[in-house]
């Protein structure tokens, strides 16, 4: 049936490095443990912390290409920065501390993982379908730097018109229905041994560098990871 035939669409590509006009044509909650917008999650590290950091997906495009953005909800405090450690463990140089968590409330890679427990000396077993409390190791969140998170990505709302007072993820709905344009600066941003693109200072769009409306964007780019904000 396809004899004959011939392509009509090509790949979609990456935004160009540079300042440019763009969309936001869509929005994901996620945490750090997902690997896309998909769902799938990484493999589960029982050496690290139990918790998740929130973070909010956005895919930005215009007419050369699309890119996701992830951005952080949560920060937290790194162990150097305390004076006072007593109580606290060093994990992946953050502040860490054990916290009695429900058996329901674990992660579903922890429930799953027998040697998880053995390895960690925990011990948890479920009696009768009641709810058994085991300690886990949880990051301590940081006020400070929780708060340049949410500066981060209410600097996004601001950019497409947003007033202050507005409530940031009605702000960034509202863009996306409307095709709201902004401007952003997408940058080469080197983590560990990879390099990525990453977008950082939105602002308003300007006039003479306007996006195609007529033109609709749908993909999906797989999101570098996140670093703190500072």
């Amino acid at each position: 049936m396809l004899k004959g035939k011939t392509v009509t669409s090509s790949p979609v590509s990456l935004l160009k490095i540079g300042r440019q006009n763009v969309c936001i044509i869509s929005m994901h909650e996620l945490t750090d443990r997902h690997n896309d917008l998909s769902g799938g999650r990484k493999d589960f590290n029982p050496e690290l912390y139990i918790d998740e950091t929130e973070q909010i997906a956005l895919i930005y495009g215009n007419d050369n290409g699309v890119l996701t953005n992830r951005y952080n909800l949560t920060g937290f405090i790194k162990f150097a920065e305390l004076d006072d450690t007593a109580g606290l463990i060093n994990i992946n140089g953050y502040a860490c501390k054990k916290a009695n968590i429900k058996w329901n409330d674990a992660p579903a890679e922890i429930k799953a993982s027998d040697e998880y427990f053995e390895k960690k000396g925990f011990v948890a077993t479920k009696k009768d379908g009641k709810d058994i409390k085991a300690s886990f190791p949880t990051r301590l969140i940081s006020e400070k730097r929780t708060e340049a998170c949410i500066n981060i990505i209410s600097d996004v709302a601001s950019a497409t018109g947003a007033a202050m007072g507005d409530d940031i993820e009605e702000s960034l709905s509202n863009a996306i229905s409307e095709r709201t344009e902004l401007s952003v600066e997408v940058y080469e941003d080197t983590f560990g041994d990879k390099t990525n693109l990453k977008i950082q200072y939105p602002r308003k769009a300007n006039a003479l560098d306007t996006v195609s409306k007529s033109k609709e964007v749908e993909a999906e780019v797989k999101e570098p990871e996140v670093k703190e904000p500072f």
